[in-house]
């Protein structure tokens, strides 16, 4: 399903809840979606939730002077290093001649580094389903969640005087419109398309078993209740575009994902709340069509296209939160802090050994940037209409949270996203 019309979005997140829709863990750089923390955790019978978000990014994770731009994610962007590698698939898989366009300009500037600055904005916009019932035995409860999702990608390059050698430092401005020229063929020549991407569709599809229990009056606490999560995430979403650079996964990118998370929230004292989450979760091996890396070129601007196999490595979240309850009648707040931490995939060309011996990958640098982690704050406003004893049918829940990147703790390949989340809770 490529492309879905966001008025048919709309109308099937509105008239479409059904017991089939619970957890929201992902295991995407761009797109966290940091888990909400449920009002009630114990003694339910069902739960419906819905809600709309909005997410923005447009550096990834740095220092406040040099964080990369949204696109650098991938890595560096040299011209020449791009050149090299339609060079090498132009001649030893085509057998065509290849020549360098910037030589045709001048021949010295074909074996030096043409660095790029690369910026853009990540935007996505959408609706969130859920739905978990009690199972009325051993504390045991089924969930699922789905998102619908709009996104829109950008990217923009501009020429880097400054990083690149020397020579190109005293640059005329007529000069760096013909490299700028050359860039732009040399993506047209590749089938790349332009840096301005828009998908309309479906996350993927999380389906969970919790376990819940409480205790009342224990070690000192008013009480203590513990959530403990077995889930799997079918993968129905959109996956990344290989010849829109801009692009980006909805989610897991094709892969299928297991996770285990726990979760405790102590109960000092009334109305004053403390929890603590930890999840960990995996991805199944899955091969598909892509662009691969020749030399030391981003994954999205490679000539090379092959099978690419890719293993993930774990991702884990680590979460602390408090909660101030009935500040006024049935207002309460929360403030949460969340580390996200993703280890190395594990990479392999998945092309014929024949195909593989004409014309090697070089694979390191993307391994290597398959690792992020990420650190970030949210900020939850939460008004529950029974706590507010209003009778209202449902006894709904509203909520609104506000996550956003904490810069000074730091964090390495993922992007510095941040999401507003509007939903409200009915209890059945």
């Amino acid at each position: 399903m490529r492309i879905i019309h966001r008025h048919f979005l709309l109308i099937l997140a509105l008239f479409c809840v059904v017991p089939s829709l619970g957890a929201m863990h992902n295991t995407s750089k761009f797109f966290p979606f940091i888990e909400r923390v449920e009002p009630y955790l114990i003694a339910k019978n069902a739960d419906i939730y819905t809600a709309a978000y909005f997410t923005e990014a447009s550096q990834g994770f740095g220092s406040r002077v040099n964080a990369p731009g949204l696109p650098e994610v991938w890595g560096s962007y040299d011209l020449n290093e791009v050149l090299f590698s339609a060079q090498e698939v132009a001649e030893k898989v085509c057998g065509e001649e290849f020549v360098n366009p910037l030589g045709k300009i001048r021949p010295d500037w074909a074996n030096l580094p043409v660095f790029y600055n690369m910026n853009g904005r990540l935007k996505s916009r959408g609706i969130f389903l859920q739905y978990e019932q009690n199972l009325y035995w051993q504390h045991l409860s089924l969930g699922a969640f789905l998102p619908l999702m709009e996104v829109r990608s950008n990217q923009k390059f501009r020429f880097d005087k400054e990083q690149s050698v020397f020579q190109f430092r005293s640059l005329t401005q007529s000069q760096i419109d013909d490299i700028d020229r050359v860039q732009r063929m040399t993506h047209e020549t590749m089938c790349l398309e332009p840096g301005e991407w828009k998908e309309y569709g479906f996350g993927d599809v999380d389906i969970h078993l919790r376990f819940r229990q409480k205790w009342d009056y224990a070690l000192f606490m008013r009480s203590i209740a513990l959530n403990v999560s077995l889930g799997v995430v079918l993968p129905t979403s959109e996956t990344r575009n290989q010849n829109n650079p801009a692009s980006v996964s909805f989610m897991g990118d094709g892969h299928t994902g297991y996770y285990f998370d726990a979760r405790t929230e102590l109960e000092l004292k009334q109305d004053w709340k403390l929890g603590f989450i930890v999840a960990v979760s995996g991805q199944s091996k899955h091969g598909r069509i892509s662009r691969i890396p020749v030399r030391n070129e981003p994954l999205p601007f490679s000539s090379l296209i092959g099978r690419l196999v890719v293993d993930p490595g774990a991702t884990k979240k680590y979460s602390v939160y408090a909660t101030l309850e009935n500040l006024i009648d049935g207002l309460s707040l929360q403030g949460r802090y969340t580390y996200l931490g993703h280890d190395h995939d594990t990479i392999r060309d998945g092309r014929p050994i024949a195909e593989k011996r004409v014309l090697a990958s070089n694979l390191k640098g993307l391994e290597e940037r398959s690792h992020w982690r990420g650190n970030f704050f949210a900020g939850q406003l939460t008004f529950d209409t029974k706590e507010a004893q209003k009778h209202w049918p449902g006894d709904p829940v509203f909520h609104a949270i506000y996550d956003f990147p904490i810069e000074r703790w730091g964090g390495i390949n993922m992007l510095k996203t941040h999401q507003l989340t509007l939903g409200v809770e009915f209890h059945l």
